[in-house]
């Protein structure tokens, strides 16, 4: 029947398909609760804290429902309001009686995650916790402790807690099992004691004690994921009485590198952290002597023999231990700097009268981001001569604080809940590309290698896909056509020389200096022309009396009206442009063709195809129905993969343009044709 469903779908069918789908998700919910009701009711004290909220989240995903877990807190109101659905057991650790009342509401049978605050009541609180549950009937319980090294070489931290406690479980013979992790990657990243974050707000530096100091730190939700799996009673073929876990991460994290290169990824510049003498480090935090001497000694454990690492997470969970660089990316916007610079502009006769230097808060960027949008860190910006010109030439006179810049490649720092991205990739984007971060509409961006060259990727996203679309879809071209390339050198004639050899033309290429020849000659044009030194329209005529079939301009004045001069009678003329009528020209050449008003006011701001007298067609609007039709995606998509497996090349220009102060110069050097390829400003250091 599925299968008929699958191959035949009539009127019927797709009147109960949503009944079907009902009925799919009722049974998968009867399911869910079936399962729970046969798993142990579980209680989780330290339900407020770090790792014991995290064991209830997992508890509660991995059966699907809240039913059977219960959280024990002294106050119960923020543990509602924390765990939504469980059920709350209000009892301070200290009093027998109130917590012999609590566990008495729970089945017998349940299973106990024993975890409490550091503190010097710790064994004491946990040792009552334990007697308690004990004589209610606990069946099996899993004891949080700390890491074996530190409980081995006695120095530091709350160990003594832990090994009573743990003897303690031995001694009332409850079947349990010990999880001993290592440092947790949140504290040394995002805690307000050893954590990197919050420095590197305010820097790009920062000094600490183990950033030379491997270690094999671990999230805390796959310390949170083992407790849960052996908790839930699931046959991992351990944990079933009196067995430690040595839990790490996969691998042995030194701050000052791997997690340094992490944090990197999501910022502007690189992020260094120093190393730093440990003792000096904690003196700074102004704690009483005793404890003082406590947490040197336990930070002195770990910075010198806690680099082991084992499979214990894979052994209980099935999968292994969470990266470094996984833990930063779920968390990528606590890694951000506070504030970062954009380019904005306003109203002006040129890009480099409207456009400053602002200041931008990250923390504003984030609150407003839409559930469709993501904030890019950027990496490289293009430069688009006309594009960046006319958005402040031609803006509103009220506009204000215009974000320039037209298209970029960056690091997604976060994505809203709509947003098919995640922190961590590379996209290619439309709008703001002149900023450090950037928000944009998801719908706006493209995925893109990440092992890929940003400014070639970069490059593509604009010029390559005008050209991709316009020669392969608004006016395709075939094998033995005669293309005229005009600025074949540039950022998008540069795409449409190649493109159009790949189909089978014979390309005439131009050029304005002797420089741009053998460049030309690379991509494979057949007769390369300076226009300078030689006539277009005399070298059309001479050397291709056939006439033309596609023209892809971009210039405009004479060398627009030889082409057209040369035109076939269904011949065709992509205007992508006419960079001789940009503002920044002292003078205007006319076109001389006839019928044929302004090109940029009469023909490709308004999209207009104008028929021209030989019956040829000057195109304004080359992207015709991509868009309509839905195929844009197509082109781009195989334009990325091309130039990913080298059978189509990015052109870009060698003049090196960096961060978002020297946007201006780096438009004025493509306005003034000193470019070869696309013209690109590397917003990030890195």
């Amino acid at each position: 029947a599925s299968k008929k469903l699958a191959s035949s779908p009539s009127r019927h069918d797709s009147c109960t398909a949503p009944f079907e789908k009902h009925m799919r998700l009722r049974i998968a919910a009867c399911l869910a609760t079936v399962a729970a009701a046969t798993r142990p009711p579980v209680v989780v004290s330290g339900a407020t804290g770090r790792v014991g909220s995290a064991v209830v989240r997992s508890l509660v995903s991995r059966r699907g429902s809240a039913e059977g877990v219960y959280v024990l807190a002294r106050d119960a109101e923020k543990a509602q309001a924390m765990h939504e659905g469980v059920q709350c057991l209000c009892a301070a650790y200290d009093d027998a009686e109130a917590l012999a009342e609590a566990f008495g509401s729970v089945p017998s049978g349940f299973r106990l995650f024993v975890a409490c605050s550091n503190s010097p009541q710790q064994a004491a609180l946990e040792g009552g916790l334990c007697r308690a549950v004990h004589s209610a009937g606990c069946a099996y319980a899993v004891k949080l402790s700390t890491a074996r090294q530190v409980l081995e070489m006695k120095q530091g931290g709350p160990y003594v807690a832990h090994l009573e406690v743990e003897a303690l479980l031995a001694e009332l013979g409850l079947p349990h099992a010990v999880l001993r992790p290592n440092l947790f990657m949140d504290e040394v990243t995002m805690g307000g004691f050893l954590g990197v974050a919050g420095p590197l707000r305010e820097a790009d530096e920062c000094s600490h004690p183990f950033a030379l100091s491997p270690i094999s730190m671990i999230d805390v939700r796959d310390v949170a994921d083992c407790a849960a799996v052996l908790l839930d009673g699931a046959q991992t073929g351990r944990g079933t009485g009196g067995e430690w876990f040595d839990l790490t991460g996969p691998d042995a994290i030194a701050l000052g590198g791997e997690l340094a290169d992490c944090i990197s990824e999501l910022r502007p510049r690189p992020v260094s952290i120093t190393a730093c003498d440990a003792d000096a480090f904690v003196a700074q935090r102004g704690l009483p002597p005793a404890a003082l001497a406590s947490l040197s000694g336990f930070l002195g454990v770990l910075g010198s023999h806690c680099a082991d690492v084992t499979d214990a997470v894979r052994q209980i969970t099935g999968r292994p231990a969470r990266s470094l660089r996984d833990f930063v990316r779920d968390r990528s916007t606590v890694f951000l700097p506070s504030s970062f610079e954009r380019l904005l502009g306003a109203p002006a006769p040129s890009f480099a009268a409207a456009a400053r230097v602002a200041t931008a808060s990250t923390a504003d960027d984030l609150e407003d981001l839409a559930a469709d949008e993501v904030l890019i860190r950027v990496m490289v910006a293009g430069v688009n001569g006309g594009a960046d010109t006319f958005s402040v030439t031609r803006a509103a006179a009220e506009a204000t604080d215009i974000k320039l810049g037209a298209e970029g490649v960056g690091v997604v720092v976060a994505a809203g809940a709509e947003a098919d991205y995640a922190a961590g990739d590379r996209v290619a984007f439309i709008g703001g590309g002149y900023s450090e971060y950037t928000r944009v509409k998801a719908r706006l961006c493209n995925a893109v290698d990440e092992g890929g060259d940003a400014a070639e990727q970069t490059a593509a996203r604009v010029s390559g896909l005008t050209a991709a679309v316009a020669l392969g879809h608004t006016a395709p071209v075939t094998s033995g056509d005669v293309v005229v390339v005009t600025a074949c050198c540039g950022a998008t004639g540069s795409f449409a020389v190649q493109l159009a050899k790949a189909a089978g033309a014979s390309v005439v290429g131009t050029v304005g200096s002797a420089a741009k020849v053998d460049a030309a000659k690379q991509l494979g044009v057949d007769r390369v022309l300076n226009y300078r030194h030689e006539s277009l329209a005399d070298v059309l005529a001479a050397e291709y009396p056939g006439g033309v079939d596609v023209a892809y301009e971009g210039v405009g004045g004479a060398l627009l009206g030889a082409v057209c001069a040369n035109l076939k009678p269904e011949g065709r003329v992509l205007i992508v442009g006419s960079i001789s009528q940009y503002p920044h020209n002292d003078e205007t050449p006319h076109h001389g063709v006839e019928g044929v008003g302004d090109i940029m006011d009469d023909v490709f701001r308004p999209g207009r195809t104008v028929e021209l007298p030989n019956g040829g067609r000057l195109i304004g609007n080359v992207w015709g129905d991509a868009f309509s039709t839905g195929v844009l995606p197509a082109f781009r998509d195989r334009l990325y993969a091309d130039l990913a497996a080298g059978e189509i090349r990015a052109l870009v220009d060698g003049t090196r343009f960096c961060g978002v102060s020297e946007a201006p110069a780096a438009v004025a050097h493509m306005l003034a044709g000193r470019n070869t390829g696309k013209t690109v400003l590397h917003v990030s250091e890195h």
